[in-house]
């Protein structure tokens, strides 16, 4: 082969090998934003919220889509997803998932081990717990500003500093929380409450776990006291009665923008573990 024709052959051949082996296009794909999970036993009860897109270029919408389904494991679930919507779920860009009171108190470990394990959903997901109501129930409630209930929860965790009366998790901290020995794990709970003709989903108190399974509830002040414990910042006023010398004194409030320094002491004496708390944090009156 002469030396003119060897460039151009080796041009010819980069030419035809070029291009992608797989690829995916956005015309095919559905996006989730949320899922949750209202049964584990005896198939897994599967709710996704998912983003419908409508229009184009200027005129381009997005509406949510709830879409329920049953399987044994998250990956029949999510084939099965594909024949009502007619579509592929794209599952990265979940950003909560909602467990319901049944399946807390049954198995928690059963009804997240469907996202642990697959590699779509991302770790940095939001765990919630329902309370009083379904997760298909939540999903297809009215957020008053949001058209999606997964962007207004989120919302509402991020705010959780001016509004902190739940203990927000995401799932690598539960599932750290759920690998150590003598540390139960606490979830954010959700609720319905009415708001004129809708009904507005809420963070508002947290789900208590013991192992694996939900044993109790914390309101949303208890939840608050429990999160600076645990050492999270609090910029709301936190209002205490006070009493000295046996007279009722004024009120305090906290300041805000810090974080409580609190230490836990224990005590066996009397055959029985006792634990006290020793908080401190600026205030005036």
């Amino acid at each position: 082969m002469s030396k003119n024709i060897r460039p151009v052959f080796i041009i010819l051949i980069c030419l035809l090998l070029s291009g992608c082996w797989d690829h995916l296009e956005l015309e095919t794909l559905d996006f989730v934003l949320g899922l949750g999970v209202d049964a584990v036993e005896p198939d897994f009860d599967i709710i996704t919220e998912l983003v419908k897109v409508k229009g184009g270029a200027q005129e381009t919408e997005f509406e949510p889509v709830v879409l329920t389904t049953k399987g044994r494991t998250f990956f029949t679930s999510g084939r099965s997803l594909t024949k009502p919507a007619g579509i592929r779920m794209r599952w990265a860009h979940a950003q909560v998932f909602i467990v319901s009171e049944e399946a807390a108190r049954e198995n928690m470990l059963a009804a997240i081990e469907l996202i642990m394990r697959d590699p779509d959903v991302r770790t940095s997901i939001l765990l919630m717990v329902a309370k009083d109501c379904t997760v298909h129930e939540i999903f297809t409630s009215k957020p008053p500003i949001t058209d999606f209930v997964s962007d207004h929860l989120r919302n509402l965790v991020e705010l959780r500093d001016r509004i902190p009366f739940f203990y927000s998790r995401k799932l690598w901290e539960f599932r750290q929380t759920l690998a150590l020995s003598g540390i139960n794990g606490v979830l954010p709970t959700v609720q319905l409450v009415q708001e004129g003709e809708d009904k507005v989903p809420v963070l508002d108190g947290s789900a208590v776990f013991k192992g694996c399974q939900m044993v109790g509830w914390l309101t949303g002040p208890e939840s608050r006291v429990f999160a600076m414990l645990m050492g999270e910042r609090d910029r709301g006023p936190l209002v205490v009665k006070t009493e000295v010398g046996g007279e009722r004194g004024g009120r305090l409030r906290t300041k805000s923008g810090g974080a409580t320094r609190s230490k836990l002491l224990h005590s066996s004496k009397a055959r029985a573990l006792v634990f006290r708390c020793a908080a401190a944090a600026g205030g005036f009156a």
